[in-house]
C-alpha cells in the first residue's frame, strides 16, 4: 500500500516499483479474469485458448479482463462432468462473456459449471461499459474458465504472459499485454 497519495516524484515511485518487481507496460494491460491453475494452452489458427481450473481454495469470483464494453453474455446448456476432466468438461453448462476494447480486441471468457457446481452467476448486461479488474460474477465449487484470445491481434503486439502450470491470482495477475 505504498502508493497512497503521498508527495514524492513519479520517478521515485518508478524506482520503488522496479525494486519490488512491479512491471509497467505501455499500451493495454489485460488482467486475469479468474483465480486458478493454467491447465492447458491450446493454439489454433484463429485463436489461443487458455484453460484454467479453480481449486477448492481459489477465489471463485470472476473479473473483467480489459477496459471496454460487454459485447455479449450468453448461457448454454450442457452436461455435468468434473471440471478437471479437460476433455469432457468442455461439454458442461457454460456462460460466455465477450469483452471488446476500443482497439477492437475481443476477449471471450467462458465459464463452465462443474459436477457439483450450482448456477454460474453473472452481473453483466450487453453494452455495459466495464473496467479491468471489476468483479462481475461467481462460479461455484468445481469450475473451469477458458480465456480465448484472437490470434489476429498477435501481429499487432498481443503478448501472452502465462504458461501451463502457472497459478493466476485474478486481477492481480497480468495475463497479457497489447
Amino acid at each position: 500500500m505504498y502508493r497512497l497519495p503521498i508527495f514524492i516524484s513519479e520517478q521515485t515511485l518508478d524506482k520503488i516499483d522496479n525494486q519490488l518487481g512491479i512491471l509497467k507496460f505501455s499500451g493495454t494491460n489485460i488482467v486475469s479474469p479468474v483465480y486458478g491453475r493454467v491447465r492447458e494452452i491450446e493454439s489454433k489458427t484463429d485463436y489461443t485458448r487458455i484453460i484454467t481450473t479453480l481449486g477448492l481454495l481459489d477465489v471463485h469470483y470472476q473479473f473483467v479482463p480489459i477496459d471496454g464494453i460487454v459485447e455479449k453474455v450468453s448461457l448454454h446448456d450442457g452436461e455435468r462432468y468434473l471440471a478437471n476432466l479437460i476433455d469432457r468438461s468442455g461439454n458442461n453448462k457454460r456462460k460466455v462473456c465477450v469483452f471488446t476494447n476500443k482497439e477492437g480486441l475481443k476477449i471471450y471468457v467462458v465459464s463452465y459449471a462443474g459436477f457439483m457446481s450450482g448456477e454460474i452467476q453473472t452481473a453483466l448486461r450487453n453494452g455495459e461499459k466495464v473496467y479491468a479488474g471489476k468483479p462481475y460474477g461467481f462460479l461455484p465449487f468445481d469450475g473451469r474458465v477458458d480465456i480465448i484470445l484472437p490470434n489476429s491481434h498477435k501481429k499487432k503486439g498481443l503478448t501472452l504472459l502465462v504458461k501451463k502450470g502457472d497459478h493466476l491470482a485474478g486481477p492481480a495477475s497480468l495475463f497479457c499485454v497489447y
